[in-house]
C-alpha cells in the first residue's frame, strides 16, 4: 500500500516538474488543477500533511503515523543506550568473578590471590558500597582492639588472683604452724610436754608436785599468751589478705556503665 502511494506521489511531483518546462517550449499555458481534484487531494495530504488530503499527512504534519513510529523508535533506542549504559558496571565486575570462579573450580589456590581477585572485581563496585566495606574494617578493627583490651584486663586479673592465692596459701601455712605449735594446753605436741612425764613422776614420788606446780602452771601460760598473740596476729593477716582481695576484684566485678 505505501508503495502504491509513493509510486503515485512520485509520477505526480514528475508531472508538476515537467509542466511548466512544456509550456516553456510550446508556449502553453499551464493547466489549472481544480481544487477538489483527487491528485491535489492526495499530493496535498501526502507532502503538505493537511488539506484534508485521504492520507492525511503520512509524511508531515503533526501526529502523523510516521512521526509516532519514529518518535517511539527514538524512545526504543534511548531506553536502550541506558541499558548498555549500566551494563557496562555489571560486565566490568564480571571478569574478576568469573576469574575467581575457574581458579576455585580448577585447583586449590592462595588465599592471597583469591583477595587479589576480589579486590579487582570490587573496582567496579559503586564508591557507597564500597565506602560500607570500608566502615566495616573499621568496626572489625575497633572490635579488635577492644578484644585486645579485654584480654589485657583479664590477664590482669588473673595475675591480682595468683598473688591474693599466694598469700592465702601463707596464710594456710601460718595457721598451720600456729595450731601445731599451739594444740595449747590439751598435751600439745608443740610443747613437747610428754618429755615431762618422767619428772612429774619422780617429783610426785618425792612429795613435791605441790611445789613443782605452779612452775609448770606458769610455763604452760606463758606458752599460752604467746600462741594467743600469734593467733592475733594470724587474724590481722587473714583480715588484711581479704581486704586485699576484696579491692583487687573490685574494677572487675563492678558493672560497665
Amino acid at each position: 500500500m505505501i508503495k502504491a502511494v509513493i509510486a503515485v506521489a512520485t509520477f505526480g511531483v514528475a508531472a508538476a516538474m515537467a509542466a511548466p518546462a512544456v509550456a516553456q517550449t510550446h508556449d502553453v499555458k499551464p493547466v489549472v488543477v481544480a481544487g477538489g481534484d483527487p491528485i491535489s487531494d492526495l499530493l496535498g495530504g501526502l507532502l503538505g500533511g493537511g488539506g484534508g488530503g485521504a492520507v492525511g499527512g503520512l509524511l508531515g504534519g503533526s501526529g502523523s503515523p510516521v512521526e509516532q513510529l519514529t518518535g517511539t523508535l527514538g524512545g526504543v533506542t534511548g531506553g536502550l543506550g541506558g541499558v548498555t549504559g549500566g551494563l557496562g558496571g555489571v560486565t566490568g565486575a564480571l571478569p574478576g568473578v568469573s576469574t575467581g570462579k575457574r581458579m576455585m573450580a580448577a585447583q586449590p589456590v592462595g588465599m592471597n590471590t583469591l583477595l587479589d581477585t576480589l579486590q579487582a572485581s570490587l573496582g567496579s563496585v559503586p564508591a557507597d558500597l564500597n565506602g560500607s566495606v570500608s566502615s566495616l574494617g573499621g568496626v572489625v578493627e575497633d572490635l579488635t582492639g577492644t578484644t585486645a583490651s579485654l584480654t589485657g584486663a583479664t590477664e590482669a586479673l588473673a595475675s591480682t588472683v595468683e598473688n591474693v592465692v599466694g598469700n592465702a596459701e601463707g596464710t594456710v601455712a601460718e595457721v598451720a604452724r600456729v595450731t601445731e605449735f599451739g594444740n595449747l594446753v590439751t598435751g600439745a605436741p608443740g610443747l613437747n610436754l610428754g618429755t615431762l612425764a618422767p619428772l612429774t613422776g619422780k617429783v610426785a614420788g618425792a612429795g613435791l608436785v605441790p611445789a613443782i606446780t605452779p612452775t609448770v602452771d606458769a610455763v604452760s601460760t606463758e606458752q599460752l599468751a604467746s600462741t594467743s598473740k600469734g593467733a592475733a596476729t594470724l587474724v590481722k593477716s587473714v583480715t588484711d589478705t581479704a581486704t586485699n582481695l576484696v579491692g583487687g576484684l573490685a574494677p572487675a566485678l563492678t558493672p560497665a556503665n
